[in-house]
């Protein structure tokens, strides 16, 4: 084997590992915003006379906005990783079907990627709305 083939397959593992890291991370930040929009909201209601509560109540609608547009950059890199394994498998000759992009994993990607993606907007509607019509006294 060349070493041009040996660093080749070399890369496609390095670039699966960081695929799964990637997708690892998505979830993580899923679990953060709901803890931390649960956490704070908690303390608001329980303390609804607090002077700080009207700022409170708002930032979980910034911790979702930037934590949704991370998980955004997440799920694009993964794309771009997906795509320069395939271009180090077309190297290879691998058949479409044995191709990583054609995993059945990935194939359901479509429906985690539509799922994560309505995740965030409905977490960003609700940390919006929340505060804008939940009366606090």
């Amino acid at each position: 084997m060349s070493d041009f083939n040996a660093y080749l397959l070399a890369e496609s593992q390095t670039l699966k590992t960081a695929h799964a890291d990637a997708i690892r991370e998505t979830a993580t930040l899923e679990r953060f915003a709901v803890a931390l929009t649960a956490g704070v909201w908690t303390w608001c209601f329980s303390n609804p006379r607090s002077v700080i509560v009207p700022v409170l109540l708002w930032t979980p609608a910034l911790a979702i906005c930037f934590l949704g547009l991370r998980a955004l950059s997440h799920h694009l890199y993964a794309v771009r990783l997906t795509a320069r394994i395939d271009r180090i498998q077309e190297h290879f000759r691998v058949p479409d079907e044995f191709r990583w992009s054609s995993l059945t994993v990935l194939r359901q990607s479509p429906f985690r990627a539509g799922t994560a993606y309505a995740f965030w907007a409905l977490a960003q509607v609700l940390t919006i709305l929340v505060p804008l019509y939940v009366p606090l006294s």
